[in-house]
């Protein structure tokens, strides 16, 4: 019964999966075209950061116009973002996890873990204006807004690899590692052509491409949908960065 109405969908059908290797012949039989992208690149993680220092920046300007139009407003710290010193960490946190890839962040994480590290700042600033009211002879500056480096980063960082370490010891292997011997899917895996006429492999600008035509043809680039379309994208990883304009190339989307 579900097969039979999921053929006969009436729209356009986005399916997202990171479990390829349970899909059955019957289910793919009926999907119009799947996309593989693998996970992100070291360009495609620095994108969706600045991607997010730029959301962060965006929500913090609406807050406090709206708290500077009600006068009986709590006033809100200011917050200062240090976006290199954040990129920073992003460019080492990357690099420095090339043997353990289990521990470099996709899109989601990347975004939750933005939202752990500004509560961070903000616990950071409270604790310090607590310290400076409560000390006698204190003589440090009082903190005049909230403050978002590298080091809250680092800190969500340094907890998730070691709860990713006792997982490893827990279980006896990686998340990747499971999915591999379990045949759910393969994250190592790496694109390549079989078209005998296109240039050696498939890089990401190419997938890339391909998503955009099949976007133009459903209708969602011209927002005039008239066609039924079953699309089926298999371990994207970086689904969030795409959906807020960043390719994977690496290039934010005009």
């Amino acid at each position: 019964m579900f097969l039979r109405i999921f053929e006969y969908y009436s729209g356009i059908l986005f399916l997202t999966t990171n479990r390829v290797g349970m899909l059955d012949e019957a289910f793919k039989s009926r999907i119009h075209l799947s996309l593989y992208y693998p996970e992100l690149s070291r360009p495609q993680t620095l994108a969706i950061f600045e991607v997010n220092i730029k959301r962060v920046e965006e929500i913090e300007d609406a807050n406090r116009a709206r708290a500077n139009a009600d006068p009986n407003a709590p006033k809100r710290p200011p917050i200062d973002i240090y976006k290199e010193s954040i990129m920073e960490f992003a460019r080492i946190h990357f690099d420095s996890n090339d043997r353990k890839p289990e521990l470099r962040w996709n899109g989601r994480q990347i975004r939750i873990d933005f939202k752990i590290a500004y509560s961070l700042a903000q616990f950071d600033t409270h604790k310090q204006m607590l310290d400076h009211e409560g000390g006698e002879g204190n003589t440090q500056q009082r903190p005049t807004g909230i403050v978002l480096n590298r080091g809250q980063f680092e800190t969500v960082a340094e907890a998730i690899a070691q709860f990713e370490d006792y997982f490893v010891t827990a279980t006896g292997s990686t998340d990747r590692d499971k999915a591999r011997n379990q045949c759910i899917r393969e994250d190592d895996y790496e694109c390549r052509s079989f078209n005998k006429s296109a240039s050696r492999g498939i890089g990401a600008s190419m997938r890339w491409d391909t998503t955009l035509k099949l976007l133009q043809v459903c209708g969602l680039v011209t927002r005039s949908i008239s066609l039924n379309r079953i699309l089926l994208v298999i371990n994207l990883q970086h689904t969030w960065g795409i959906l807020h304009g960043i390719n994977p190339s690496g290039k934010t989307l005009t």
